[in-house]
């Protein structure tokens, strides 16, 4: 089971460069960032009711965090979890995503999905109706210029003709994109199916009782395997990984406890699992991921 961290990066936490650093040296697989653009200041109450306000309200650009951790790491995957698409331009992300991807090395994937605060996609002047068939619409063209010379895409949201976007992603098709979500409809699985390559839902956790347990994933997994057979794809490359929300209420008493979670997670079908870990600051970023490795890592 490969085990990876995902955190928010601003002004209150360490930087993105030296978290990087430190988690690779322990045998992290890899770095998972969230984004939110702008937040529309009346949710302010409800993120001080959930406890999360101060790492959405100040979070940093993932793209930004992302290539920051890049410059001083060789091996660890860097991942946006979540990118929210429907809030981006799909031309400028591609370039973003593709310039990434090209000087890291080809270690980017790309966790895509719609957010959890849709009046911040109306005001950044983008239609909020269909936000899924926008998501799947961008992710066509993207493929599109990460892949062709001089690209041309004509789609329900975006279109475009003969356009050169460079520079090119160093993975062949670009980076591997999976649809995150915090909930699992079953109806999610045959998105997954159609133009994804995996998923990342949220686990279950007190503060969010409809994410995902390994029964639950078990389940769906059966979904997306009936879904792939009658598009004919292959389900067993699909990257199928759970970011485990638990830990915002606590660290696992002992490394048995965690163990325990990540195994009943394998054998449900993950072959991931990403720690959404509290904000960590330069005073306890070393000593926080050290307990991690500790609970986490063989």
């Amino acid at each position: 089971m490969k085990i990876g961290l995902m955190m928010p990066f601003n002004q209150v936490t360490v930087g993105p460069g030296a978290f990087a650093q430190k988690a690779e040296e322990l045998g992290f697989e890899s770095l998972w960032v969230p984004e939110h653009a702008v937040i529309p200041a009346r949710d302010r109450r409800f993120m001080a009711r959930e406890g999360v306000a101060e790492a959405y309200e100040l979070m940093g650009d993932l793209f930004v965090a992302l290539g920051m951790a890049a410059a001083v790491t060789k091996r660890i995957k860097l991942a946006t979890g979540i990118c929210v698409l429907t809030d981006r331009n799909p031309l400028l992300t591609a370039k973003e995503a593709a310039t990434l991807d090209l000087f890291s090395g080809g270690r980017l994937l790309m966790g895509v999905g719609v957010g959890s605060l849709h009046d911040a996609t109306a005001i950044m002047g983008i239609d909020t109706r269909r936000p899924w068939g926008r998501i799947a619409d961008y992710v066509g063209a993207m493929r599109r210029l990460w892949t062709s010379d001089i690209s041309s895409y004509k789609g329900e949201f975006v279109s475009f003709e003969d356009v050169l976007s460079y520079p090119k992603p160093r993975q062949p098709n670009g980076p591997p994109v999976l649809i995150g979500s915090v909930s699992a409809r079953e109806s999610l699985m045959r998105k997954v199916a159609r133009w994804a390559d995996g998923w990342c839902p949220c686990s279950d956790a007190p503060h969010n009782p409809g994410g995902v347990t390994p029964e639950l994933l078990r389940q769906r997994l059966v979904d997306l395997r009936r879904h792939c057979e009658e598009l004919g794809r292959e389900c067993d490359t699909m990257d199928i990984t759970i970011c485990d929300i638990s830990l915002m209420a606590g660290l696992p008493a002992t490394r048995q406890d965690a163990r325990d979670r990540v195994e009943r997670f394998a054998q449900a079908g993950a072959g991931r699992i990403v720690a959404v870990i509290p904000l960590m600051d330069e005073s306890n970023f070393a000593a926080g991921l050290s307990r991690l490795a500790e609970l986490y890592l063989d």
